[in-house]
């Protein structure tokens, strides 16, 4: 039984997809998205969709912690277009799908500014036909959310 994002892509994706010998490049790019983007995004992101109340420690710190990311993707990618080999893999597409609210909500252009190659590998993977037939468009945040008081059920 397959329950997990990453091993899910994996069964249904192809060679190229799976990364092919750098497979392991692959699955360790999924788990950077899991591990150090996704809580990020959700701290800085989710209070300005209302999901969660705000708090000023995590989002700074999530602030901090994407700083910290992009400056790492940004050098890395400053030589080549994704992420692992010559060709979009799961990497690139599980990495630009959890920084897309990111990119909506609050990636103002100011703070982007300093990432062009991350911007630019962003855009070009959620332009890839494949990607934006199942996302649609996605619209960059022009600024930033405002934080929205969640709504108790």
């Amino acid at each position: 039984m397959l329950c997990d994002d990453s091993a899910i892509a994996h069964y249904v994706g192809n060679a190229q997809t799976r990364g092919g010998d750098r497979a392991h490049d692959v699955m360790c790019f999924a788990g950077f998205a899991e591990s150090n983007l996704l809580p990020s995004v959700a701290q800085w992101v989710w209070p300005t969709l209302g999901i969660v109340a705000p708090n000023k420690t995590h989002v700074n710190a999530a602030k901090e912690n994407l700083k910290a990311a992009f400056t790492f993707l940004n050098g890395m990618l400053a030589n080549q277009t994704f992420m692992v080999g010559e060709r979009i893999t799961y990497a690139d597409i599980t990495c630009a799908l959890t920084l897309r609210s990111a990119y909506e909500n609050v990636l103002a252009p100011e703070w982007r500014a300093a990432f062009p190659h991350v911007n630019r590998w962003f855009m070009t993977i959620v332009n890839q036909p494949g990607v934006k037939s199942v996302i649609g468009d996605v619209t960059l945040c022009v600024k930033v959310c405002s934080f929205r008081t969640p709504v108790n059920n």
